[in-house]
């Protein structure tokens, strides 16, 4: 039966599937992790404006915009993980204070 699998290409489309997962999660191995989201951010604009320059060859610009979307992932991730750990600070029907979770950005 694993032989049928590996000649359908199961087990491969399950390591695709995980790959493109791990990328849409942030997670590129082609660039290093930021420090901080501030570092992350200034690169980005950094990429961003340089794109936009059009002084770029093809590739070069490819391979910036690779950089950039990886940074963003990574951005997007990070926030989404940190609205997760905000409160919005709320009164009950007694009129006491209470922290309530945020929605979850969609």
């Amino acid at each position: 039966m694993n032989d049928l699998k590996n000649l359908f290409g199961e087990d491969k489309q399950a390591e695709d599937s995980a790959e493109t997962e791990s990328t849409a999660a942030g997670k590129n191995d082609d660039f290093p992790e930021p420090a901080s989201f501030e570092d992350a951010m200034s690169e980005l604009e950094a990429l961003v404006r340089e794109l936009e320059s059009g002084r770029l060859p093809l590739q070069d610009s490819i391979d910036v915009y690779k950089k950039a979307r990886s940074l963003a992932a990574w951005c997007y991730k990070s926030l989404t993980e940190f609205q997760g750990e905000l409160k919005k600070l709320g009164l009950d029907e007694d009129g006491n204070f209470r922290l309530d979770d945020l929605p979850p950005v969609e």
